[in-house]
């Protein structure tokens, strides 16, 4: 948190219509204020998001 004054996640888990799987898209978004010009863009947490989704799908792909 030393290169950001504010930072902050939002998850959203539309089910896609359409469908009878029970398929969903998901959406994170990322709000952030940098502490000063030269931090560093969140790419680092935004992949690790990508990663979470991933395997919270592969997860849940294993319990049908």
């Amino acid at each position: 948190m030393k290169h950001y004054k504010s930072l902050s996640f939002s998850l959203d888990v539309t089910p896609k219509f359409g469908t009878t799987d029970g398929t969903s898209s998901v959406k994170w978004s990322v709000e952030y204020e940098k502490a000063n010009e030269d931090a560093p863009d969140p790419i680092g947490l935004l992949t690790f998001c990508e990663e979470i989704t991933t395997g919270l799908n592969l997860h849940l792909l294993k319990q049908v």
